[in-house]
């Protein structure tokens, strides 16, 4: 009897492990994943300003900064410099994340 009961608890240790590993791991791929998504919906509504302007250009760069204090910066470089709307991009950031003080600013 003895057997099956340190069977048992084994089995429910794994299993504890097991969970536990997929909620850390989830957990993990929520937080990068609007990180991920901000980026994507910044580089898709700068390629439609680049397309709906008269001007050819490329996207050198787009950086999301962190700051310890909870400030989240996108940073944009385009060469040429062209004028984006920074707002139109802030505002549909916000609109596809959980991002609500983000700041959209072109280097």
């Amino acid at each position: 009897m003895e057997r099956h009961a340190q069977v048992a608890f084994e089995s429910l240790f794994l299993t504890l492990v097991v969970i536990s590993a997929g909620v850390l791991i989830t957990g993990l791929y929520i937080q990068t994943h609007d990180d991920t998504i901000a980026l994507i919906t910044a580089k898709t509504e700068v390629m439609n300003q680049i397309n709906a302007s008269s001007q050819e250009a490329t996207i050198d760069s787009l950086k999301l900064v962190k700051s310890v204090q909870g400030d989240i910066n996108l940073n944009i470089k385009t060469t040429p410099k062209i004028d984006l709307n920074l707002i139109l991009i802030q505002n549909k950031i916000k609109e596809n994340t959980k991002y609500s003080t983000i700041k959209v600013n072109q280097e």
